[in-house]
């Protein structure tokens, strides 16, 4: 019997301690499966910058549109057509000549005309003169002689005054024609393409006029826009910004501001009046700086104008941080355990926020906190992203 008891004894010890084991192994890998996996963040030192988004079309860096001179008649000849690239200096069309030439006919006959009138008037003063003496002989009427001789002397010179003055006009609209002969061909001032050409141009009602031909440079093209008023205080010329077109709004561009006008243009002014505005808008430029394919004369961008730039600042995601009770906070972590720490921010923009006090560079901080976590709570932590 006691052999048995012992036996019995021994039994229950060893099934006590492979029990224990168990719920120990189970115990263990229970409060593992607990453990919440977190992804994390570096913080690290780098520039900072708050950005404002404007508006703005992609136009061509320069452009050249040609109108009718009406002073120099009819157009004889077009030597482009509409698509084909062309150099500055390269002929673009020529004006009739014969209508500058009958005007310098009808001048030069003009001229010939007022020469002989002069001649006929110069002659008169002459025939004054020799009258005058005749009429001396006669001392009775020596009074009135001098007077009448005296009106038509100043009449004469008057009428000559007048022909000389006339003269002068013919020859510098002589002149006038003559430069123009030598400038019936019109050149351009710009290298690009022919984007159109209207042949007949003509004034419209509300007096505009087309252009003969427009050329439009090839790339790089720019961005023009308007900011308001309350915008423009922030923007300087130099300033980088990112440029992003509606159509292809994954395609980025990297650009600066070329020219911001810190006066309204005329057109500006006149559309406010007419709606009554109260905001005023500025007209800026901007320069693309590289040369990627994509972007297209017209399109409509978002322009992101970078503003007050820091270096060397502590920036986190938008996505680490929380807020509860008025206040920001963040969860870092410390042996991989969470700390709970209340953060005060600086600059923001759509990516990050700088950080001016809370943290520290290098600090491992967790991405899509929960505002129900405690102080304490172990975490299992992934690799650290940038």
């Amino acid at each position: 019997m006691k052999k048995k008891w012992l036996i019995t004894i021994i039994g229950i010890g060893i099934l006590s301690i492979v029990g224990l084991n168990i719920f120990l192994l189970v115990k263990s890998k229970f409060s593992h499966s607990n453990v919440t996996s977190v992804q994390t963040f570096e913080v690290k030192m780098q520039q900072m910058s708050d950005t404002l988004v404007a508006s703005g079309t992609v136009t061509p860096r320069e452009e050249e549109r040609i109108f009718k001179d009406e002073s120099m008649g009819s157009i004889k000849d077009i030597f482009v057509s509409e698509g084909q690239e062309v150099r500055k200096g390269t002929e673009l069309f020529r004006y009739d000549e014969e209508e500058i030439n009958n005007k310098m006919k009808l001048l030069e006959i003009s001229r010939s005309r007022l020469s002989l009138e002069l001649e006929q008037y110069r002659e008169k003063l002459d025939n004054l003169e020799a009258d005058f003496k005749h009429n001396l002989k006669d001392t009775l009427q020596i009074e009135e002689s001098l007077r009448q001789a005296e009106n038509n002397k100043n009449e004469l010179e008057r009428q000559v005054k007048y022909i000389m003055l006339s003269i002068q006009q013919n020859e510098m609209e002589l002149t006038s024609l003559l430069k123009k002969r030598d400038n019936l061909v019109v050149k351009s001032v710009v290298s690009g393409v022919v984007k159109k050409i209207t042949r007949n141009a003509n004034k419209s009602t509300t007096d505009s006029q087309d252009p003969i031909i427009h050329i439009a440079s090839n790339e790089p093209y720019k961005v023009k826009g308007t900011i308001t008023e309350f915008d423009s205080v922030f923007v300087k010329a130099g300033q980088p910004v990112k440029v992003r077109a509606k159509v292809l709004s994954s395609e980025v561009w990297e650009g600066k501001i070329e020219s911001i006008q810190l006066s309204p243009s005329q057109n500006v002014l006149n559309a406010g009046v007419e709606k009554n505005a109260s905001v005023t808008s500025y007209p800026y430029e901007v320069a693309l700086v590289d040369n990627r394919k994509g972007l297209q004369d017209g399109y409509h961008v978002s322009v992101e104008i970078q503003i007050n730039v820091k270096d060397n600042v502590l920036t986190l995601p938008h996505d680490v941080t929380f807020a509860k009770d008025s206040k920001e906070f963040v969860f870092v972590v410390v042996n991989n355990r969470l700390q709970k720490r209340e953060i005060t921010i600086g600059l923001m923009n759509d990516e990050f926020k700088e950080v001016l006090t809370g943290v520290n560079e290098g600090d491992i901080i967790v991405r899509h906190p929960k505002v129900e976590w405690k102080d304490g709570m172990e975490v299992k932590v992934d690799a650290p992203t940038s």
